[in-house]
């Protein structure tokens, strides 16, 4: 009998104290993409800030990033840019990959992550291919406009 008194009084003693659930202990899916959104935000604005003051180089030119993809496990980052020269598209992105360790050393030092992410440049298709639908509905607007 009073062993089964004590085990009802560690039963309500369990109840009372919320007990430790591992599952909610890791990240939700939302949280981790909201926390992902972040650090690609941070990773994009030094890069950026990088290339236009301090890694700026004189055969790259004027660079736009336009967005940043960082793995979920933050080891890499796809940064996609947009050369002002863009006759020069592949020349400029194999200098950026070139000089990847050095935007990957510069990310260490201005962002506290456990590990800066591998950075490689990529070209921005989609902005150019928005540029030229954007184009194509304002000529078909034009002609619209002049035919009535």
């Amino acid at each position: 009998m009073k062993q089964q008194k004590n085990m009802t009084n560690k039963i309500r003693h369990r109840e009372a104290i919320p007990s430790f659930n591992p599952q909610s202990s890791i990240l939700s899916p939302k949280k981790v993409s909201t926390r992902i959104n972040r650090i690609e935000s941070l990773v994009r604005d030094t890069i950026a800030n990088l290339l236009e003051f301090e890694l700026h180089h004189a055969k790259v030119g004027m660079v736009t990033v336009t967005q940043v993809k960082v793995s979920r496990d933050l080891s890499y980052a796809k940064i996609y840019v947009i050369p002002r020269d863009e006759s020069r598209i592949k020349e400029i992105l194999d200098l950026l990959n070139r000089l990847a360790g050095r935007f990957q050393h510069q990310l260490a030092q201005q962002i506290r992550l456990r590990r800066a992410p591998k950075v490689h440049f990529y070209f921005d298709e989609v902005w150019q291919k928005g540029v030229q639908i954007s184009t194509l509905l304002n000529e078909s607007h034009d002609t619209k406009s002049s035919e009535a």
